[in-house]
């Protein structure tokens, strides 16, 4: 029972927001960049998640809503919002807490490219095994990001 207690406590002394930034420089036109990301019927392009997952799994609602299934629970991804430089996508597992993307589009001075960012927050819950467990979230989900943002990138250049 102390022991419990003292986990809650210091699970309430931690980060109550998660962020995990990866980024990427790509030598494509930069409206082309963001028609891959920006239009959710894209992502199958270049991002391996979507790329490998079953097509019959997939519901494609329009270009800014996909539901899915992965491990008997309902998914889905909604396109927020979108500007010139920038998409922001609400990704929703059922029972779980809803993560926020930005994918965003940066001039960097004397480049020949441009640099994306995908940006993923989240706000946890006051569980401690889900404040614990998102000392890990960088580690185990990053990976997946860098590769599917090479994949962006080998995408977008190929096809430039």
């Amino acid at each position: 029972m102390v022991f419990a207690v003292l986990l809650s406590i210091i699970s309430w002394l931690m980060p109550s927001k998660i962020m995990l930034v990866r980024t990427v420089m790509v030598a494509a036109d930069r409206q082309d960049i963001q028609f891959q990301f920006a239009d959710l019927r894209n992502w199958r392009n270049w991002n391996p998640y979507f790329r490998d997952m079953p097509a019959e799994s997939m519901v494609l609602a329009d270009s800014n809503r996909l539901v899915w299934l992965e491990n008997d629970d309902s998914m889905k991804m909604t396109l927020d919002g979108i500007s010139d430089n920038q998409a922001l996508i609400k990704l929703e597992r059922e029972g779980a807490y809803p993560m926020n993307n930005s994918m965003s589009i940066l001039e960097i001075d004397d480049s020949p490219g441009w640099q994306v960012e995908w940006r993923v927050t989240a706000s946890l819950p006051w569980y401690p095994w889900e404040r614990f467990a998102a000392i890990f979230f960088d580690k185990t989900a990053g990976p997946s990001f860098e590769e599917a943002l090479a994949s962006l990138k080998a995408y977008c250049e190929k096809n430039n």
